[in-house]
């Protein structure tokens, strides 16, 4: 590896956190969506998917050519094996879509299962003053995470507060919270 291919990924990794700072002030004031049912949708902006799609796929394709050049030494195998590993990785990372249902939390995935918790089932909710996750654990051990690429954090913990309000500690969430 080179001096210039260093340059080159600091380059890039410095886009990516700027591109990602930007994102995140703007995600702040999306709202989420009230379906017809009574549902409240949480979906991903489009932008971070796209944003996502520009950290992922540099990823993929580096993990193709390490495959298809020739892997002579144990050091050459061992990082087109991490190489690989980095590039599987990005595809677990994206968020799901959080759906508040009147029997619990779900979180929708596009590559592997769906995460459901009802809300009886809700063992502990963890939230960080000026952070933007909120992980909310069930009784068997699922776990449903808000992240920074979803909308409305207000109303995601307004509607936790609605549905768990005995079970929370007073003065839940400890920040303001605004009705949509």
């Amino acid at each position: 590896m080179t001096l210039r291919t260093l340059a080159h990924i600091a380059n890039l990794v410095s886009w990516i956190l700027v591109i990602l700072a930007l994102t995140r002030k703007a995600q702040t004031h999306r709202p989420a969506t009230k379906l017809s049912d009574g549902r409240v949708e949480f979906p991903p902006a489009m932008f971070s998917l796209w944003l996502w799609l520009f950290i992922a796929l540099p990823s993929a394709w580096a993990a193709i050519l390490a495959l298809r050049r020739h892997v002579g030494t144990p050091w050459e195998l061992l990082s087109a094996a991490v190489v690989v590993l980095i590039a599987i990785s990005h595809l677990w990372e994206f968020p799901g879509t959080l759906v508040v249902t009147r029997g619990g939390l779900e979180q929708v995935h596009w590559i592997w299962l769906n995460r459901r918790i009802r809300w009886s089932d809700i063992v502990e909710i963890k939230t960080v003053i000026n952070r933007p996750t909120v992980t909310i654990k069930g009784r068997d051990g699922t776990t449903v995470v808000y992240s920074a690429e979803l909308p409305d954090r207000p109303r995601f913990l307004l509607e936790l507060k609605r549905h768990c309000g005995e079970n929370l500690p007073p003065g839940f969430p400890n920040e303001p919270a605004q009705q949509s």
